[in-house]
Order: C-alpha cells, then sequence, then structure tokens
C-alpha cells in the first residue's frame, strides 16, 4: 500500500526526488576536532552508528543532520600512530558523551561493542529507530534497509559494501564501507525525526518512554554481564552425551542395516528410506511442503499407531532419543562460552507479541538464553553470594489480570494460594 502511495505522489512530478547527502569519510584528526565542537554547539540529536569487520570497531559514523555525516575510521592503519589512533578514540568518547540526544539503530549492538571493547558508554540516549518502528507497528519488519525503502528517499544501499559490483564505485573497498557506515547513520538521524513526529502525533511518547527506552541500560547490562557457566559439568555433560548419541547411532545403524547419519545428524532421506521402505510404513507427508518428512511430530505419530511392532517402536524409540541428545548437546557447545566462563546474548525488540527476541551475542558467541531447556538450566550459577528464583507461575495470566482490575475480590482471589482455590473451577 505504502508503495502504491508513493507512486501516487510521484505522479505528481517528472524529476527523480532523492535526498542530497554529503558523507565525508576520510577526516584528520582536526577535522573531527571541528566536528566535535560543532555538534556540542549545534546538535539536538546526534546519530552513531558502527562496522565490525572481523569482530572489531572499524569505524564509527556520526550524523546530527540527515544531509551530512562524518565516518570515522578507528584502526591503526588509518592513523599510522598509536597516540593518534588513541586521541581519535578520545574525540569519540567526547562525542558519546555530549548532553544531545542520542539514536541508534539497534542499538543494543553497537552500545555493547562500544562498552566492551572500548568502555564507552553512551550518554542521553533516546532514541532507537528499531524500536520506535517497532511501537508503531510490531508486525512489521524492522531492518532499517526496509525502514528507509518506506519512510525515506535514500536509495537502497546495503550492498554497497558488500557487491563487488556496487564497491567499485568507490575507490577503494574502505571507502565503500566508510560512505556504507555514513549512509546508515544519516539514514537512522531521518528515520528518528519521521517516527518521533508519528509518535507524538498518535501521543505514544510516553509508552515509547516507559516501555522501551528505560529497558536499553538494563537490557544492555544484561548482555554484557552474561551467566555464568559451570565449565566442568558443561564439559562432562558433551562428553557424555556425544558418546550416547554415538552408541545410539551404532544400534539404529544394526536395526537398519546401513548408517542413517551424515556427518552432523540423522539424514533425513536416509531415514526415510527405512521408515516407508524397508519398514513398510505408510509414507507421512508435509502439508506445507508436498514431500515426505520425518520430523519428531512424525515419529511420534507413527509410534502411536504402529508401535506395537518391535522394530518400529526401537527404530522410534532410537531417532527420538538420538534427536533429543542433540538436541542438549547444542547447548553445551564449547564455543558458546566466552573466556570469563560467561554464557550471553543479544537483545532485540522484533517480536509481534512486544516480547523481547533472543541470539547468540553481538561477537557471535553465546545463545538464545530465552529458550534454554530445563535438563541444562542446573549448569548455569548465580553470582557469589546470590541465588536463582524461580517464579511460581501457577495461573499467573489470571493472577495478573485480576490485581490490573483495582477490584478488592479480584486481588484476593489473585493472592490465593492455587491449592486453595482453582480459579479455574
Amino acid at each position: 500500500l505504502s508503495d502504491w502511495q508513493r507512486i501516487v505522489r510521484d505522479a505528481t512530478f517528472r524529476d527523480t526526488r532523492l535526498p542530497a547527502r554529503e558523507h565525508f569519510i576520510r577526516p584528520t584528526l582536526s577535522d573531527v576536532e571541528s566536528y566535535v565542537a560543532d555538534v556540542d554547539r549545534d546538535a539536538e540529536t546526534l546519530s552513531l552508528d558502527i562496522e565490525t569487520p572481523g569482530g572489531r570497531v572499524a569505524c564509527i559514523a556520526f550524523s546530527h543532520d540527515p544531509a551530512f555525516s562524518i565516518t570515522v575510521p578507528t584502526t591503526l592503519d588509518y592513523w599510522q600512530t598509536e597516540t593518534t589512533l588513541a586521541d581519535v578514540w578520545d574525540l569519540i568518547r567526547r562525542l558519546c558523551d555530549l548532553p544531545c540526544e542520542k539514536v541508534l539503530q539497534n542499538g543494543l549492538f553497537d552500545t555493547y561493542y562500544l562498552a566492551e571493547d572500548h568502555d564507552i558508554a553512551l550518554r542521553n540516549w533516546q532514541y532507537d529507530t528499531m524500536a520506535m518502528h517497532h511501537l508503531l507497528d510490531a508486525t512489521d519488519t524492522h531492518s532499517l534497509a526496509y525502514m528507509a525503502s518506506v519512510d525515506t528517499r535514500e536509495p537502497y544501499w546495503k550492498d554497497d559494501s558488500t557487491d563487488p559490483e556496487e564497491m567499485a564505485r568507490y575507490a577503494s573497498d574502505r571507502d565503500a564501507m566508510w560512505t556504507y557506515c555514513g549512509k546508515d547513520a544519516a539514514v537512522t538521524r531521518e528515520l528518528c525525526a519521521v517516527y518521533r513526529g508519528r509518535l507524538a502525533d498518535e501521543q505514544r511518547l510516553d509508552f515509547y518512554d516507559r516501555h522501551y527506552r528505560r529497558l536499553f541500560l538494563p537490557l544492555l547490562r544484561l548482555m554484557r554481564r552474561g551467566l555464568r557457566v559451570d565449565e566442568g559439568a558443561r564439559r562432562r555433560r558433551h562428553t557424555r552425551l556425544s558418546a550416547d548419541v554415538i552408541s545410539l547411532q551404532d544400534a539404529l545403524s544394526v536395526l537398519a542395516g546401513e548408517p542413517l547419519y551424515g556427518k552432523v545428524a540423522l539424514s533425513p532421506k536416509r531415514l526415510a528410506k527405512f521408515l516407508y521402505g524397508t519398514l513398510g510404513l505408510p509414507k507421512q507427508v508435509n502439508r506445507k511442503t508436498g514431500g515426505v518428512t520425518t520430523a519428531e511430530v512424525t515419529i511420534r505419530r507413527l509410534l502411536l499407531k504402529y508401535g506395537t511392532n518391535p522394530r518400529v517402536r526401537e527404530a522410534g524409540e532410537l531417532v527420538l532419543d538420538i534427536r533429543r541428545k542433540q538436541k542438549l548437546m547444542e547447548f553445551y557447545q564449547p564455543a558458546q562460552t566466552d573466556a570469563d566462563g560467561r554464557l550471553r546474548c543479544s537483545i532485540r525488540f522484533t517480536t509481534e507479541t512486544g516480547r523481547l527476541a533472543a541470539r547468540e551475542s553481538p561477537k557471535g558467541t553465546g545463545r538464545n538464553l530465552f529458550n534454554v531447556d530445563r535438563e541444562v538450566r542446573d549448569t548455569y550459577l548465580p553470582e557469589p553470594g546470590m541465588l536463582f528464583v524461580e517464579g511460581d507461575l501457577a495461573q499467573a495470566e489470571d493472577r495478573v489480570v485480576g490485581m490490573l482490575t483495582g477490584h478488592p475480590d479480584l486481588i484476593a482471589l489473585a493472592r490465593t494460594p492455587p491449592w486453595e482455590v482453582d480459579v479455574h473451577r
């Protein structure tokens, strides 16, 4: 719909009206010093964006006006001396500490790197365009490229630093990356003004402040701190599960007359051949794809219908046991844990339900800590002198709603232990 609305508007004029932006990508130290002074004097809102090829901050771009960005390289190769590079980082620190409002896109990623690697805290971080767009429409896509395509006139640029043909337009690969970073910052600055205006029109800025902005720093602390891992228990369980899987796979191979697994897991193709060919079970089809399936729910369905056959039962139980143990092994992978013995994740505002989403940490280690299997949780350790507490979630939603009503009878019911009154009855 938005595309057609734009087409209707564009049909009223003949020229191509694209934004004019200047991207300053090769600054000197004095250029950066001047920019700090300009922002300190004039800027109300400052956007920033980092690029992290190889897991380190290679450049950082700033934009206090959508028509201009400056990208500051942060490599020794560019600045030549350690002293000059240290001076550059001091200026970046000053920019981040200025009192003007700060805006980022998925800022928990950028602030994580700045805090972890350079001990830089962002002062007056008010806006995150991903969070603002999420509040405006949680069901939509929240990538910078998508938001820019809908809400700005910036031509698509997200392949500029990766596609060889696009990179050829620049003097070097580094110029392509620096310009790309500058465009990210300038577009983020423009989108901030657009979304702030919409939230103000809809009288939702207060909601944004309470339910999004106030979470920025607590979530960043969670991401940085992570969870302590009992490394000894992790290693023992990973080793034991590996041995169990090998033993189970061998037993399944004997039953099938040939190996049914590939390099890392059971082969769906070989398993299907065994189930529907050798054992003669009716083929089960995935309704969406139309292809033969050997998914876990399919195996369980076959066991319920044909489990009286000893060979079918043995095969089904072996397959389920192998998959279960391989799933548990994923939680014990050594590469997930950082050098300090902690497991970390990234947190984002991306789910349609309004809940937070999680994945591996910004540096690629860790995992989604929101869906840890219950069998694994005892390998995580509380901080010294502290305990883990598991809340009693019996009838939790009903109790929360009862408290929110403010009605004394419903509040009393919400506070009643479940063994005294079953609210569902």
